[in-house]
């Protein structure tokens, strides 16, 4: 699975990147997890784990100097 993920750096920088997620179904969804290489000086390697379902998509990201959260929900 390809996930397109848009940034903003330090609050001016904007930047969109790919990153390939493995997913392995689970009986509510499916489990992500990946990594990319942004280069050194958006961070360089980013990890990725989460969870998609039918209704909602979790995925924590780190890398040595950041750490967040990505959170949708389907709206009905």
């Amino acid at each position: 699975m390809d996930a397109i993920f848009l940034a903003t750096f330090w609050r001016f920088l904007r930047v969109g990147y790919g990153v390939r997620l493995s997913a392995t179904a689970t009986r509510e969804g499916f489990r992500l997890k990946g990594e990319s290489d942004l280069g050194t000086l958006a961070g360089g390697i980013y990890t990725y784990e989460g969870e998609v379902n039918l209704t909602d998509f979790n995925c924590s990201y780190r890398c040595k100097y950041d750490h967040g959260v990505f959170r949708m929900k389907r709206l009905d």
